[in-house]
């Protein structure tokens, strides 16, 4: 049953003190059971994917496009592999998940399904856009066979909610990182890296749908871009004009939900430019509906990258573009960023991925650009 408002402390311990009665009775179940449960849950999600992905456009502010990705990454075919193929912990009982705006289908079943499935209990604190996908995959997972109590919905990512909650409970997972859009999330924006070596029109292409993912605001929507100051001025330009085409995408027929809006946005926008030197080389923050993006993106140019605080850039529709001379200057920047980082270039791999080696907990992702001789 969701609770639809923000709850206080005393119903999140409330909550914890239910889930970890029902718990040791879901606990007591063959492996085997609570896999085919797993499984007969993931068939019921699929047969409701175009109603899920509907509840993700009109209340997350995802396109089709990034509604359909987000379906297409959860965990249908490792439920017999790897999603709790050990039992769970002594200790470990109840665990606190988040569901992300940006992804609210893959963070809800990243975070329950693998505590579910090793006997343990789940308290999920909602983001209040995801509640209705939530209360629905919820009732999939009740009419599959999951007793009563064993997973409760709380609406609310408050501060002391998700504070009290960890406190209570044996430990907490998320999908990936704890979403951008959480109250006093420490998360910061990713960053993608457009080496010497790289194609400037693959790497727009690149940079405009990871900049883009999850209108924005996911973990891994790289708002930051360094570019090599070889291909800057060219990159700044495509980058800018694809993000005005955006802008002219057609309307919806339904009107925009004003609560997407990217007031946020602007607001950085503007300080950025009247406080710290920027260009706004497009104001943006425009809805497109367009079948792969949903926003057009507000384009900051910051030719000083010691000014920019990744802390500061707000998750939305933004790239905050910069330039570099030498390669230190880029790794000392990815330092001060989220831990998911875009590089695109021709090097290979092992010439790479080591000098990331004082970071141990950031994930590099290579776009290699092959350029073959006998190309025209």
């Amino acid at each position: 049953m969701v609770v639809l408002r923000d709850v206080g402390a005393g119903e999140a311990m409330a909550a914890v003190s239910r889930v970890r009665a029902r718990q040791e009775a879901w606990a007591s179940w063959l492996f085997e059971d609570r896999r085919a449960w797993g499984a007969r849950l993931l068939r019921a999600a699929h047969r409701e994917r175009k109603r899920l992905a509907g509840l993700a456009c009109r209340d997350c502010g995802l396109s089709a496009e990034e509604a359909t990705e987000d379906w297409a990454s959860l965990p249908a075919r490792r439920v017999s592999r790897t999603l709790g193929a050990h039992p769970a912990e002594p200790g470990s009982q109840v665990i606190v998940g988040l569901t992300d705006r940006a992804a609210p289908l893959s963070s809800l079943f990243g975070s329950v399904l693998p505590a579910l499935l090793a006997g343990q209990g789940v308290v999920t604190a909602l983001d209040p856009v995801t509640a209705d996908i939530a209360d629905r995959v919820h009732g999939l997972a009740r009419r599959e066979g999951l007793p009563d109590g064993v997973w409760e919905l709380l609406v609310g990512q408050a501060a002391y909610t998700c504070g009290v909650l960890p406190e209570h409970a044996d430990a907490s997972r998320v999908a990936c990182c704890v979403p951008r859009t959480a109250p006093h999330s420490c998360t910061r924006p990713a960053l993608l890296v457009v080496r010497h070596d790289a194609h400037v029109p693959t790497a727009v292409r690149g940079a405009l749908r990871s900049c883009l993912r999850g209108a924005g605001r996911s973990c891994t929507a790289t708002q930051l871009l360094m570019v090599h100051e070889r291909h800057h001025d060219a990159f700044l330009a495509l980058f800018t004009s694809a993000a005005r085409r955006l802008a002219h995408a057609p309307s919806p027929a339904h009107a925009p939900c004003p609560a997407h809006a990217p007031r946020p946005v602007h607001a950085f926008v503007r300080d950025e430019c009247r406080l710290f030197g920027a260009v706004c080389a497009y104001e943006g923050g425009q809805e497109s509906h367009g079948a792969a993006h949903r926003w057009a993106p507000a384009v900051v140019s910051q030719p000083d990258s010691d000014r920019i605080d990744p802390a500061r850039v707000p998750p939305g529709p933004l790239a905050v573009i910069s330039s570099y001379r030498s390669w230190s200057q880029a790794l000392h920047f990815a330092r001060r960023c989220g831990r998911h980082v875009v590089v695109h270039t021709a090097s290979p791999v092992s010439r790479l991925a080591p000098q990331f080696a004082t970071r141990p907990d950031s994930d590099l992702r290579l776009v290699r650009h092959l350029r073959f001789p006998w190309a025209t």
